[in-house]
């Protein structure tokens, strides 16, 4: 047998195993989230929220809502108030403004009369961050902290809030993004109803065109921009298919950094969030799993399918290509400071399993696409490969991730999600149709650049990302009829 055979044999059998283990996911995941559902029903109303409270009987524990901002202007002011617009009766909202150069605290202050306070409660001695340089309290919200910080990254943006926070519960959340305004009523129940939770992740939407109103998003329209539109797909079967099936297994080691919910007491015990991470979202998970582990709790981070998160995608491909960089550069490094998980057996199947899973089949997997694509393509330019049997490897490369976004359309389907109408999901089925033809392949060579950034330059920047602003729906009574008014804010 030649080197060429032994490589395609090679490729061949990692591609059934990678495949094989995408559908076994899926269909756990599918089971998974049938029994949430019969669990956890959805709670769409207010009557039901104050039942559920009046049933509670007593005080619900207090939930901080904690947001860092970095020149997120565009879109904080809507952002903030859907934190603030919780039905959930117990709350605090903390906005950690990180030394932007926007004028995203001046809006603060402007639009929800911030002053100036001498903060008068006690901070974390567990978490260290950059000097907070001011706090600010709002005349119009009681629950409403807002600090003026050094620049320190997401991450110490995140410890600063966490630092200060009074809640027994923290919820983290992107600036950029906007809540369901029932959404703190299932993370509380879900929480209450299991005591071995110590972190949870849901689904995260795109919120990109769709029309937001006073109780989040009204209805989840598809994108107008095409890059926007293609990664529908995407967040649809990243969060839909494996993660479900990941947390039952123990290894769910990606809680997304747009909307995570921890324990502060555990937020605290691990020191919080690792300075200046590129992956703030699987850095926090593996140290969580770790004091675990280290300390033989019977405790978990769970996943549910529900999306109460909506965040705003790149709708142009240089904004994709900076985001795409960092997630390469951040996973990377990700992998190489917990490399301690590898096979190790104190960590059990986060060890053995969800951390080699990670590295052969997610961070390993765009590595061999990219090379082996570029491999064939030389033997056929060469003559040592016919192009028919090129078009034949493509042919089964397309039909495998044709086959995953079947199953992530018949999962969100089955789930009744916010894509659920016959025209949506038409579009979804012919975005499922063009992603595997050449998205795909960008991504890994985008992942590709990002590591090439990661070793040559030791590159550690964020990225500037561009917001837009909301598309707001507000409803308003007027001669005992309801009039919509839609008002397009465009940055």
């Amino acid at each position: 047998m030649d080197y060429f055979q032994i490589i395609t044999w090679a490729v061949i059998i990692y591609a059934v195993i990678y495949t094989g283990t995408k559908i076994i996911f899926s269909v756990v995941s599918l089971a998974q989230i049938r029994l949430y559902t019969k669990k956890y029903p959805h709670i769409s109303t207010e009557e039901e929220v104050r039942y559920i409270v009046k049933a509670k009987n007593r005080n619900l524990p207090l939930i901080s809502i904690i947001a860092p901002a970095y020149n997120e202007g565009p879109l904080i002011i809507e952002s903030v108030k859907s934190f603030l617009n919780q039905s959930y009766p117990n709350t605090e909202v903390i906005v950690s403004s990180d030394g932007g150069t926007d004028d995203t605290l001046e809006k603060l202050i402007e639009y929800f009369l911030l002053y100036e306070v001498d903060f008068k409660g006690k901070e974390s001695e567990l978490i260290n961050h950059q000097p907070i340089k001011r706090y600010f309290k709002s005349k119009k919200h009681h629950n409403l902290l807002v600090i003026d910080k050094e620049n320190g990254g997401k991450s110490d943006a995140q410890n600063a809030a966490i630092s200060l926070a009074s809640g027994e519960i923290i919820a983290t959340i992107d600036a950029d993004s906007v809540l369901e305004r029932n959404s703190l009523m299932h993370i509380a129940s879900i929480f209450e109803r299991d005591e071995k939770t110590v972190g949870l992740g849901t689904p995260i939407g795109v919120v990109n065109d769709s029309n937001v109103g006073p109780d989040g998003v009204e209805d989840a329209s598809f994108p107008k921009s095409f890059w926007a539109k293609i990664q529908v797909i995407e967040y649809l079967r990243a969060f839909l298919l494996g993660r479900m099936a990941m947390q039952k297994l123990r290894g769910l080691l990606v809680i997304s950094g747009a909307f995570g919910v921890y324990q502060k007491w555990i937020l605290e015990a691990v020191g919080g969030y690792t300075p200046r991470s590129l992956a703030e979202d699987m850095d926090i998970d593996c140290k969580i799993w770790k004091f675990i582990d280290h300390n033989r709790l019977k405790l978990t981070i769970r996943y549910i399918p529900e999306v109460f998160c909506w965040t705003q995608v790149p709708d142009t491909f240089k904004i994709l290509r900076i985001q795409r960089d960092r997630w390469a550069r951040g996973l990377t490094a990700t992998m190489i400071r917990n490399r301690d998980l590898f096979f190790n057996f104190r960590y059990k199947l986060l060890g053995l399993f969800s951390y080699p899973y990670y590295l052969f089949f997610e961070w390993l997997t765009p590595f061999i696409e990219v090379l082996g694509i570029l491999y064939l393509i030389l033997l056929t330019a060469t003559g040592a490969l016919e192009y028919l049997l090129l078009g034949k490897i493509f042919l089964i490369f397309y039909t495998i991730g044709l086959i995953l976004n079947i199953i992530t359309i018949t999962v969100e389907a089955s789930t009744g999600g916010h894509y659920k109408s016959s025209a949506s999901l038409r579009k979804l089925a012919l975005i499922a149709l063009v992603e595997p033809v050449f998205y795909h392949w960008i991504n890994s060579l985008l992942y590709l650049q990002g590591n090439i950034n990661l070793v040559v330059k030791r590159s550690k920047k964020w990225g500037k990302m561009e917001r837009k602003r909301l598309r707001m729906v507000r409803l308003n009574n007027k001669n005992n009829g309801e009039k919509r008014e839609e008002t397009t804010f465009i940055h």
